[in-house]
């Protein structure tokens, strides 16, 4: 996972290398223009070749690194294996804890326990849900895999939509604060993901 947020990281300095070397063509090439030295026609060609260039290899990451997302969490989830049912003593357990009033550090105990096993999780949050308490119901770590999950699709999605044609010094630095503020969320996230 942690070579998944490395890559969006790197994805997005190359992208960022790609827009100024695109806004560096652009500007020698306007040069040239107002200086008679080249024909718009030509110019404008070279420019729309490398943006679509470039655009192509964006496509090309993106499908890369979502593949590559995929792949891992569905090893994560492999993993986290599943186990589909209960014992007596289970069971039993479960009938005793209906019983007592337990507390948010027990509850945490009880889910890693059975965080594998989709039909234990659901009875105790029956048991949880049954009386109020003073305490959230703890996220399971499957939770904490999607979240992680949904932001890395989200930071590539970002980093493959922005603009080459936003080339001033405002639009870069507003690129680089968006992405430096994804890969912050992609680091909390999986530091939940392994701290859980």
């Amino acid at each position: 996972m942690k070579k998944i947020n490395e890559a969006i990281a790197e994805y997005a300095k190359a992208k960022d290398e790609r827009k100024r070397s695109y806004a560096e063509l652009v500007k020698r090439l306007q040069k040239d223009i107002d200086r008679g030295y080249a024909g718009a026609v030509l110019a404008k060609e070279t420019i729309d070749e490398r943006r679509l260039q470039s655009e192509s290899t964006d496509a090309w990451k993106q499908k890369e690194l979502l593949e590559a997302l995929e792949k891992t969490v569905e090893d994560e989830k492999e993993k986290l294996g599943v186990i589909t049912k209960i014992t007596a003593d289970d069971l039993a357990e479960f009938t005793l804890l209906e019983e007592l009033d337990f507390s948010e550090e027990d509850l945490v105990c009880y889910l890693r326990k059975y965080e594998n096993n989709p039909l234990a999780l659901k009875k105790l949050k029956q048991i949880y849900q049954a009386d109020l308490r003073a305490f959230p119901f703890p996220k399971l770590k499957i939770e904490f895999l999607t979240e992680w999950e949904e932001q890395a699709k989200e930071a590539i999605r970002y980093i493959t939509d922005l603009d080459y044609v936003r080339t001033s010094e405002l639009d870069f630095m507003g690129d680089k604060i968006s992405t430096d503020m994804h890969n912050t969320f992609l680091e909390e996230a999986l530091a939940a993901y392994n701290n859980c």
